[in-house]
């Protein structure tokens, strides 16, 4: 029996909708999380991943921006935007979230694979 008022109870069902594919549901239940803790970055970092995956570069790189006001050192999310930003082509952007990603954590092997690629 589910606890409804359990911000981690709602993030694990959305790992668990993610991870079977079902990601419009997985969306609702990270945004259920997040209305009980709007600062449960990892609720709103996998709605980003989700939006990646399904070429909402736009939105993802906003939620993004978002996840950096709620923690600037989370490097997952300066990785994500980067790469959104490599698909929509701005070299420039992507090669900044990098390096930004690679300045929190310097074993960020996404971060050093994707500078590598736009080199």
């Amino acid at each position: 029996n589910m606890n409804e008022y359990s911000d981690e109870a709602w993030y694990h069902l959305g790992l668990l909708n993610q991870k079977d594919g079902a990601f419009k549901t997985a969306v609702e239940n990270y945004e259920r999380a997040l209305k009980i803790n709007p600062a449960h970055i990892l609720a709103k970092y996998n709605i980003a991943v989700i939006e990646s995956e399904f070429e909402n570069y736009d939105n993802a790189i906003k939620l993004c921006y978002e996840l950096e006001e709620m923690r600037n050192n989370f490097d997952k999310g300066h990785i994500l935007k980067g790469f959104c930003y490599e698909k929509l082509n701005n070299k420039k952007a992507a090669i900044e979230s990098y390096k930004a990603a690679l300045e929190i954590n310097p074993q960020a092997l996404l971060a050093k694979e994707g500078l590598m690629r736009l080199k």
